[in-house]
């Protein structure tokens, strides 16, 4: 953390003043007793525990918005790729058309040759 984390407010620890059998929280111990150490370090592991939940639950939430962006761009590249598949699917087909259309135009064109040089029975024929 840095010190422009807002951390948490510290937890209340409470202090046991033992009489005899019992024993009772209070906030002060009457003889300056001191925290028993095991309930302090629980609360410490507690308090460090809520401090870094609190500051990245702001960093959590960017996280999980930029995961369904990167999820969305995931789905609109998979779109684009499928386009592309297709636009290139479709462009071979128009290849193909277009060799079988240019070898159709050969073929008028030596018909036509041979007509021009032939009879008119031969033209008819080579078409």
């Amino acid at each position: 953390m840095n010190d422009k984390t807002d951390l948490l407010p510290l937890p209340e620890i409470y202090r046991w003043y033992v009489t005899g059998d019992y024993a009772y929280p209070t906030e002060v111990h009457p003889e300056g007793g001191a925290v028993d150490y095991d309930a302090h370090v629980v609360a410490m592991h507690a308090y460090a525990r809520a401090n870094v939940a609190h500051a990245t639950a702001p960093l959590q939430a960017e996280v999980e918005s930029l995961r369904a962006e990167v999820e969305g761009l995931h789905e609109q590249l998979r779109l684009a790729t499928v386009d592309q598949v297709n636009a290139e699917a479709e462009a071979n087909d128009a290849r193909a058309e277009i060799e079988a259309l240019q070898a159709e135009i050969e073929r008028l064109r030596a018909a036509i040759n041979r007509c021009q040089g032939g009879s008119l029975t031969a033209c008819c024929i080579s078409f």
